[in-house]
Formats: C-alpha cells, sequence, structure tokens
C-alpha cells in the first residue's frame, strides 16, 4: 500500500527536479493524479483497470519530465538523474536527522493511535457511509472500471456522474496486487494516510512557515497525533474516507502555495518549481475530495492577499514596477472570481446538505479558538499553545497570513455550527454538506502551525535549562549545541506522550473511544452485527456467483457484493434501484396472489432474498417485507441461517 500511495508520484516527482521534503510531501498528490487520469483514460479506451495502466502512464510522464530537463532546460544530466543526500554540514546534517526522527516518532504515535481503532485489519467501520466505499471497491474489482465518471452509481448502466475515487482505486488496485481483502486493504489505506500521508505533508507546511531548523521540527512533533478534529475522527464519523485522504495532503498542498508567493521561511531557487509542483498536484488533491480544493482557495486568499501587499510595497519602493503589480492584482482577482464560481457551483445539493447548526456563533467560535469542537471538553494545553503562537506570529507582522487562515477555519465552523439556517450558511459551508465534522476538520491544518510557534517560542525561553548547566561545566560549543538538541528532544518526545494521555487530551480520548467502538463486530453492531457477518461470510458456498440477492441496504445486507462477492440489488443505502425493485420492497409479500410481482423478479433477474431484520444503520426506515412475512410467504425456501438472519431463495416464478 506504501508503494502505491508514495512510488509513482515519487518518480514523477524526481523526474521533474523536486527533492526533499517538497518530493517527499508531494509524492501522495501526485501519485493520485497519475491514478486519477490513468483510471479515466482506460475508461476512455476501455482497458479493464489493472495497476498496469498508472504503470505506464508515470513512465511516459517521467520520461516526458526528464527529456524537458536534459533537452529544453539544458540541465547537466548528473543534475537530472543523482538523488538528493544528507548534506554533509554539521548543522544541515543535524537538522536532516531530528527531522526524520521527528517524522518517524510521529508515524509511530499514529500508528498505536490507527492500530488501537482498527486493532484487527479486517473489521470495517460500522457507519452509512462505508456500504458505499466498500461496495464501490468491489465494483471496480468485478466491472474494471475506475473511473470517477462512472462510479457515482455503482451501476455500470447508469448516466455518468462525478464521485471522487480516489480512494477506492487504491484500495481495488492493492487488492488486485496483493490478493488482500477489501477490508484489510481499505485499513491498510487508513494506517499508511494517517501514519505517513498526514504527518509529511504537516511536517513539510510547519518547515515552510517556521523554516527548516530542527526545532521546527520537533516543535510539531507533539501535535501531529493531538488534535480531536482530525485525524483520527474522520477514520470514525461517516465513515469520510474521502475527505480523510484529502485532507491529509492538504497542508502539503498549501505549502507549495506559500512557496510560490514567496511567503515560506524556505525560499524556493525559483518559484517555477513548486508552481508546476502545485499545479500536477491539484488534480489529485481534487480526485481525492474536491472539497478540499476549495478549502485551499479559501486558505489561499489571504496568502495572495498578503503576497499583493508586498508587490505593491515592492512597487512603491521602486524594487518592482506597475506593469508587475497590476499584473499581480489581475492573478489576485481572477482567482477570486475562478474560486466563487467553483464555489457556488461544485457543491452537493440542498437536500443532501441538511445538517443543522448545534449552537450560537459565539460558542462556535469559542470552540473553534480552544480546539473543543466536537466535544464537551477544551485541550487546555494546545489551546493555549496556539494561543502563544498567534501572540508570537503578531509580533512579526510579516507573517499575520497564518492568523488570517487559521481565521478562515474558525470562521468556517462559525458558520456551519451557528449561523441559522438559511443561503448565508449555504454558501459559505454547502461545499461540506453544512456538517461540523467536516469543516471542523480544517482546524489543524493551521492550528497546528501555531502550536508549534508557540511551543518553540517557550522552548527558547527553556534554553536557559541546558545552559546554565553548560556554562558550570565549560562545555564545548559542540557539546553546547548537542546538549540542548538533546534536552528539545526530550521535552518534545515528553509533550508528544503527555498529549496522548486521556485526563491530558480529553477531546482527543473521546474521538477515539468512539472511533474504537465504531469498529467493534457485536451483537448489536450498528451496521453488521456477528451473526449478520457469518452468514455473510457462507454466501459463497450457498449463492452461485451469477446470482442476485434482494436486499434491505439500511440493514447492511448489501455487503454482501464487498465481502462474500455475491452482487446485491441495492448497493449503497441511499441507492433508489430500478422501478422494479421499489416495485417489489412493495409487493414481495403478494408472491403468491399478485402475478406481476413474478413478473418483475423476473425482468430483475431475482434469484435470492436476504433478511436481516428491521434494525437499520442511523435509524433508518427503508420500504422491505418484515421477517414474519418473509417466514411464512410461499416461493420463498429458506437456505441458511444465522440467528434471525435468513437467506431465502426464490423458488416461485420459475
Amino acid at each position: 500500500m506504501t508503494a502505491l500511495v508514495f512510488l509513482p508520484g515519487l518518480v514523477m516527482g524526481r523526474s521533474a527536479g523536486l527533492r526533499g521534503q517538497m518530493l517527499g510531501a508531494s509524492a501522495p498528490p501526485l501519485s493520485f493524479t497519475l491514478l486519477g487520469i490513468s483510471a479515466v483514460l482506460a475508461h476512455v479506451v476501455k482497458v479493464p483497470w489493472s495497476v498496469w495502466v498508472p504503470f505506464l502512464l508515470t513512465l511516459v510522464v517521467s520520461a516526458v519530465l526528464v527529456l524537458l530537463r536534459l533537452v529544453v532546460f539544458k540541465q547537466p544530466r548528473e543534475s537530472v538523474f543523482s538523488l538528493p543526500s544528507i548534506p554533509a554540514k554539521g548543522d544541515a546534517r543535524r537538522t536532516a536527522v531530528v527531522a526524520s526522527l521527528s517524522f518517524l516518532l510521529a508515524a509511530a504515535v499514529c500508528f498505536r493511535t490507527v492500530t488501537g481503532i482498527i486493532n484487527d485489519p479486517s473489521l470495517i467501520s460500522q457507519t452509512y457511509d462505508n456500504v458505499f466505499h466498500l461496495n464501490a471497491i468491489r465494483f471496480i474489482l468485478e466491472t474494471g472500471n475506475a473511473s470517477p465518471l462512472a462510479i457515482s452509481n455503482l451501476n455500470a448502466q447508469s448516466p455518468a456522474g462525478f464521485y471522487p475515487d480516489i480512494w477506492h482505486v487504491v484500495v481495488a488496485t492493492a487488492c488486485q496486487l496483493t490478493g488482500a481483502s477489501i477490508p484489510v486493504a481499505q485499513s491498510s489505506l487508513v494506517t499508511v494516510t494517517a501514519c505517513l500521508v498526514w504527518p509529511a505533508s504537516v511536517f513539510f507546511l510547519t518547515s515552510r512557515i517556521m523554516g527548516h531548523r530542527a526545532s521546527s521540527y520537533l516543535a510539531t512533533l507533539p501535535f501531529v497525533a493531538a488534535f480531536a478534529q482530525f485525524p483520527f475522527h474522520l477514520i470514525d464519523f461517516g465513515v469520510l474516507y474521502p475527505n480523510f485522504l484529502a485532507f491529509s495532503i492538504l497542508p502539503g498542498t498549501i505549502a507549495l502555495a506559500i512557496m510560490v508567493v514567496g511567503l515560506s521561511a524556505e525560499r524556493s531557487r525559483h518559484f517555477l518549481v513548486p508552481l508546476c509542483a502545485l499545479v500536477a498536484t491539484a488534480p489529485g488533491l481534487a480526485l481525492a475530495h474536491p472539497s478540499a480544493v476549495l478549502a485551499a482557495g479559501a486558505f489561499a486568499l489571504p496568502i495572495l492577499v498578503v503576497w499583493l501587499w508586498r508587490l505593491t510595497k515592492s512597487m512603491t519602493a521602486g524594487r518592482a514596477s506597475v506593469k508587475q503589480a497590476l499584473l499581480g492584482a489581475v492573478l489576485v482577482a481572477a482567482f477570486t472570481t475562478a474560486l466563487i464560481i467553483i464555489w457556488t457551483k461544485a457543491r452537493p445539493s440542498k437536500d443532501a446538505s441538511f445538517w443543522p447548526p448545534t449552537m450560537k456563533p459565539a460558542q462556535a467560535a469559542g470552540e473553534a479558538l480552544t480546539f473543543a469542537a466536537l466535544t464537551p471538553y477544551i485541550p487546555w494545553a494546545i489551546a493555549l499553545l496556539v494561543a502563544l503562537g498567534i501572540v508570537v506570529v503578531l509580533r512579526h507582522r510579516g507573517s499575520f497570513w497564518i492568523i488570517a487562515c487559521f481565521g478562515v477555519a474558525v470562521f468556517l465552523y462559525c458558520v456551519v455550527a451557528g449561523f441559522p439556517a438559511g443561503p448565508n450558511r449555504d454558501f459559505f459551508t454547502q461545499v461540506w454538506y453544512n456538517d461540523v465534522h467536516r469543516v471542523a476538520a480544517l482546524l489543524p491544518v493551521f492550528g497546528i502551525p501555531l502550536a508549534a510557534l508557540g511551543l518553540r517560542f517557550l522552548g527558547t525561553g527553556l534554553r536557559s535549562v541546558p545552559a546554565f548547566f553548560m556554562r558550570r561545566h565549560r562545555e564545548t560549543s559542540a557539546t553546547n549545541t548537542s546538549l540542548v538538541l538533546a534536552f528539545a528532544m526530550v521535552a518534545a518526545v515528553a509533550l508528544t506522550a503527555v498529549l496522548q494521555i486521556p485526563k491530558a487530551n480529553q477531546p482527543l480520548a473521546v474521538v477515539l473511544a468512539e472511533a474504537k467502538s465504531g469498529y467493534q463486530v457485536t451483537d448489536v453492531s450498528e451496521l453488521i452485527t456477528t451473526d449478520e457477518l457469518a452468514l455473510l461470510q457462507r454466501l459463497p458456498s450457498k449463492v452461485a456467483p451469477d446470482a442476485l440477492i434482494m436486499v434491505n441496504p439500511g440493514t447492511g445486507a448489501s455487503l454482501a457484493f464487498s465481502l462474500a462477492d455475491r452482487e446485491t440489488n441495492l448497493l449503497a443505502v441511499n441507492s433508489k434501484g430500478t422501478r422494479d425493485d421499489q416495485f417489489l420492497a412493495k409487493e414481495l409479500p403478494h408472491l403468491d396472489t399478485n402475478p406481476e410481482v413474478c413478473t418483475a423478479i423476473d425482468r430483475r433477474g431475482i434469484d435470492y432474498v436476504l433478511d436481516f431484520g428491521a434494525k437499520e444503520v442511523n435509524g433508518m426506515k427503508h420500504r422491505f417485507p418484515d421477517s414474519a412475512t418473509l417466514a411464512k410467504l410461499p416461493g420463498l425456501k429458506l437456505v441458511d441461517q444465522q440467528g434471525t438472519n435468513k437467506l431465502y431463495q426464490v423458488t416461485a416464478c420459475r
């Protein structure tokens, strides 16, 4: 799974000349761009999906990029093919080692958390949306069609519609390569995203804001896995796997943007390098989930305003021409116009955006500013460090855009949680279905850098502790630096551990407890119970591969498709089905008296009926014959049973 997520992007990025952190953080969205374009091309030329499609596209694109660098840009061959190495200078080498150790420690903490939630990779999220996600993966495997233009209805004969399916494409490809089951492959992608993709993206953003220094990475380490709102909440709620994937690469995308406009603490030699990387990663971000692109656009607005203000100051100081300033103004105006147009068009329907406000605006603002969103607790250590980080930024006026970007996330949360339902609220947050959970996930994007800035500022004051020790013992300069660094590492690791303690970080503890319960299979599970799963596991021995099973999708019976590889008439909880499906859901109890029922059964090709009782996910109610009616209905033969759950074969109408 790690190779699928990183390798195509690493090859493409390295061929384009990316190095170091930019290469590592850009690799996943570049891979998603390649996978998404491959899926569309394969669908257009009617080639079944397999790993060879993105493999060939990666080779072609990478070869073109290498030729461009050799022939067009005249770069020396050694420069094109050389790999980045650890810097030789002591400070640079030390920074590289600290950055690597910080990343590994953050990944380890995330891994511990994810495996605590999903303690068995074969477990599935017991949530509404997971029926679609699991069956979408099976749809790709069965049809060979991975295009985002074909997957929205999980029906190869339905009209085309867009759905961001990179999550499903990656999992399906992993299943093809390894033979792993769909739940195991999906759990693997959850782990890789939370433990590798998210930390790489976060460290890249904070290092662009704070500089490529050891202190930047150590100050970021404690917060990568410490926020309740993201990443772990989206592993459970929904379950919103596409949003989880897209928001995990969002910080890295923003880091590229601030490099393009020159606001990064680490300046690129030429803005074209991060610009090309940004353009190439944008499709991957959009195909992971379009709402992440709109979030990036919203965060980009204050960044562009500051850039334009700086450009105007340069013009008045004679360092930039009037033409450059006017061009900058036109670009900002064009970007803002395009963002507004896309913002109002690329959004779910009003009916789907039914989530209501949950509090007053003042309370929402308080929750956002203290990171108490979604829980009844305040993570005081994080909230105070973010406040300190804001003070640090205010002391350096040139970095005010960091606070403004954080303000964007706070404002959006205030709108979605506190504004009354209506057109104003819809304008700003219908992009995220007017859902507080999706919007709250944006708070850590700039909350983490601010907390890291606050911690680093606090750490500069605590340097007096090792400094006092070194003065008394008259240590050498090299030893002094090593001792300070060792002290900082111990402090960072200690704070990381403290923020994982439930009593020290109650919001995170609440989220993790809820998430863990959402992946348990019990007799009263929300989606699939122990008995229902046992019956599904026996389906392949009871039902022919080409048979069709009639189900009530709200009971989880539709998972026969993904978990047992047997097709059902409805593949998602919100599937409306054909007219025959709707007719049978109402009229099947009249199988022995109404000849139209047999006509519909034959036309639809129904062979079996799977009854998982009346309990439905999220308390939903679908029209479907009750268990007592099915049990005494002539023309249905009981084939298998586990507890109260039954599989019937349709013997009438044959």
